[in-house]
């Protein structure tokens, strides 16, 4: 039985839909990941599904006593309430049983009754059939694991950033009783390890969820089947997010060949009615006319919007940018980092990586002049001009509009330029005229790149530059720093970002931070606490050592490979062909043979997911039998 069915649904927000003609079911097992453009209407869905939206059109149907737990981007707490009041929040019927658990002891510490030995027996199992036994045991590993030591479980939420509050907002719902999860966003504000603990979260969880995210590992790991919004309509691609790439490709491909091949007959058909409409073959044209009439149409692919930004700079620094010293730096109540001695090089792409709190942003501060060491020296090269791309986005004043907020840069230039600058960071129509405070994370996002590109520099220094961007702001934002003609220190958790761009790593670690040229599935398994272990090869004795494999083998498991991967191939065809069928008018007047292409096309996904589960234990195999 489904939790959550959605029946053509649409939704329009000044005349204009953003959702049209969506049909989704949300049932035990499933495990969504949502993904699509910047105002493409994720978050909009969500919040129908939750009931926090009525959408114009459509109808929305919820199963009886399932319970939703929802995190926004943004969430709203009590801030007079201290961390674990908005923790004991998510369990409002376990704190009613304490209490009078407490009044039912205190009770029969007075008044030895039958009376009040059985209240008090009562109590216990229903506290103990509710998880009130366990539920301290929940609080402290989510707590702990969203790096809330108890030290601060008392802090009222006012003293937390705007991050900690979207974390603690996070282990309220994972606290509470829910039958679905939904989160948006959720990896914006954790750090590698906590990501970590949430797909593992995420993995063991008996329980269907729907993540909006943008974080493609995190998609990779944690959804079976993504879900894309994109011109208002809602496309299903049973897989993770590697899948969809792939995928996503092949349909509109597909689309485009049945696109073309349909204009040409609908070219010849219109050639052949304007020839003859007036002749002998009136009839046959008339009749080829209502065929055009009732023809259904098959639209051209959309093309995902590409922004083309580019970094260009006002001249070259030297060789040497940043020189640091026996540098030690903190704060007068805790060191952060001593004794670094670190260089940087013209043209070096640096991510730097560590734990929540443990002194990244401080890093770039120091970098920038705003911060002063504890000690130790920091030598600036010349003809440094930097620009730094703040996470939350401070730097943009949030009384001006987007149009101000560039224009106010380049004062003397003509508004055309202004507005055509603007169009190319997706602001375009009423958006330009839109105040910094009434922006989305996303629109924020963008036009603080816009104002960063504007400054021209030639070294950047960007702290959690993907959180807020949709997936193609992110490649787009990839390709300009790979074509960039400067250097770049980074943070960020985006682990398809870091591989990108990244040429060297640092890494805070044991109160300093520590160069490294390991690859990041060994650096984030070691974790941030453990000393690099620089590899060694593993010699062993010669009478221990195993007999080489016979390559007969290998050859073996390679030919069942390839005969897998014929298998694949056999069902892509079989799927280009029915999805053709599909794009057919004709197809559609028998509906039990529409149902049957349906029914086909699905069991084709989970037949394809299946023989690749197959192709990659045997890969494994055969990598494990050559390593011998």
């Amino acid at each position: 039985m489904s939790i959550i069915r959605l029946d053509n649904i649409t939704h329009a927000y000044a005349g204009v839909n953003i959702l049209e003609n969506i049909d989704l079911t949300i049932d035990n097992n499933s495990r969504y990941g949502l993904i699509g453009p910047n105002g493409s209407g994720k978050t909009t869905l969500m919040k129908i599904i939750t009931g926090e939206i009525h959408s114009s059109d459509g109808e929305v149907h919820r199963a009886r006593n399932r319970q939703l737990a929802y995190l926004p981007q943004q969430p709203h707490l009590e801030q007079d309430k201290t961390l674990l009041d908005i923790i004991y929040m998510a369990r409002h019927d376990l704190m009613v049983l304490k209490a009078k658990l407490i009044e039912a002891e205190k009770r029969l510490s007075v008044e030895h009754t039958e009376d009040a030995g059985h209240l008090m027996g009562d109590l216990q199992d229903k506290f103990n059939h509710a998880g009130g036994y366990t539920f301290e045991t929940d609080v402290k590993l989510v707590l702990t694991s969203l790096n809330f030591p108890e030290e601060v479980w008392t802090s009222p939420v006012s003293r937390f950033s705007g991050g900690e509050q979207t974390r603690i907002h996070l282990a309220k719902i994972l606290l509470q009783p829910y039958d679905l999860l939904l989160l948006d966003e959720p990896t914006n504000h954790l750090d590698i390890d906590m990501i970590f603990w949430l797909e593992k979260y995420l993995s063991n969880l008996e329980r269907p969820y729907v993540i909006i995210s943008h974080d493609r590992y995190f998609l990779d790991q944690t959804a079976n089947t993504i879900l894309e919004i994109d011109n208002a309509h809602l496309s299903r691609y049973s897989g993770n997010y590697s899948f969809y790439i792939t995928e996503s490709a092949l349909r509109k491909e597909q689309q485009l060949k049945a696109y073309q091949q349909q204009q040409k007959l609908i070219e010849k058909t219109e050639y052949f009615i304007r020839k003859n409409m007036a002749g002998q073959k009136t009839i046959q044209a008339q009749s080829r006319q209502k065929m055009l009439d009732k023809m259904e149409t098959i639209d051209a692919p959309q093309s995902a919007q590409s922004f083309k930004i580019q970094f260009k700079t006002e001249g070259r620094t030297g060789n040497d940018v940043f020189r640091l010293e026996d540098l030690s730096f903190g704060y007068p109540n805790k060191l952060l980092a001593k004794d670094v001695n670190r260089y940087t090089g013209y043209r070096d792409r640096i991510a730097i990586l560590g734990k929540n709190g443990c002194g990244k942003t401080s890093l770039l501060n120091l970098l920038m002049g705003e911060m002063k060491p504890l000690s130790g020296i920091i030598k600036i090269g010349a003809n440094l001009k930097i620009g730094y791309y703040e996470q939350f986005h401070d730097l943009l004043n949030p009384e001006l509009t987007a149009r101000e907020t560039i224009w106010q840069m380049i004062p003397n230039a003509p508004q055309g330029e202004v507005l055509g600058y603007l169009a190319r960071f997706g602001f375009r129509g009423d958006d330009i005229e839109k105040r910094v405070s009434s922006l989305s994370g996303g629109e924020r996002a963008r036009l603080n790149l816009a104002r960063l590109i504007m400054e021209r520099p030639n070294v950047l220094l960007l702290d959690e530059p993907t959180n807020h961007l949709d997936l193609v702001m992110t490649a787009d934002l990839e390709e300009a720093l790979l074509e960039y003609d400067g250097t770049i220190l980074f943070v960020s958790h985006d682990r398809y970002f870091i591989k990108k761009i990244a040429t060297k790593t640092w890494i805070f670690r044991n109160l300093t931070i520590e160069e490294t040229q390991q690859d990041l599935e060994s650096i984030f398994s070691a974790g941030f606490n453990v000393k690099l272990q620089k590899k060694t090869k593993m010699i062993q004795p010669e009478k221990n050592r195993p007999k080489k494999i016979n390559p007969w083998n290998l050859e073996q498991i390679m030919k069942e490979i390839e005969a897998l991967q014929a298998q694949i191939k056999q069902l892509l065809d079989e799927k280009t062909d029915i999805e053709f069928q599909f794009s057919q008018a004709d197809t559609y007047k028998e509906p039990d043979s529409v149902k049957t292409l349906r029914t086909r096309l699905e069991a084709i996904d989970v037949e394809m997911l299946e023989l690749q589960r197959k192709i990659e234990k045997k890969e494994e195999e055969y990598l494990e039998l050559g390593c011998l």
